[in-house]
């Protein structure tokens, strides 16, 4: 295994849901909703397993695409910088329950490695 799989990032979304960014080994980076007593399969397999007892990803990208750095939840959006994948993605949150949307990726190649996404103190948006 790489020395730098796992947990990366932990923000805290309105209403007080806990969302994860997370590196793979090889194949699959992961969008994480961490709840007391998960279990989230690191070290045992990188995206969803489907395995009773473990708990699925809400979304996952190939680390090509990925390598998240960056996390913020504004807009009722988690938003994530992207290392490897050279890109920001923006993935949609439900407030009312755990369901996520379509991820969408903005600046594909356009600034390179993107290191880090910072949400605006007190204010519901991203820094510019």
């Amino acid at each position: 295994m790489r020395g730098d799989v796992g947990p990366q990032l932990l923000r805290q979304a309105p209403g007080g849901r806990l969302w994860e960014a997370e590196l793979g080994d090889s194949k699959r980076d992961e969008l994480n909703l961490i709840k007391p007593g998960g279990n989230y399969r690191w070290l045992t397999c990188e995206g969803a397993c489907g395995v009773a007892g473990l708990t699925d990803p809400k979304k996952t990208w190939p680390v090509a695409d990925a390598s998240p750095s960056g996390i913020a939840v504004v807009d009722g959006a988690v938003y994530l910088a992207a290392l490897r994948g050279k890109r920001l993605w923006r993935v949609p949150i439900n407030a009312d329950n755990e369901d996520v949307g379509d991820a969408k990726a903005y600046y594909v190649g356009e600034y390179g490695r993107l290191r880090s996404i910072t949400a605006v103190p007190g204010a519901d948006e991203l820094w510019r």
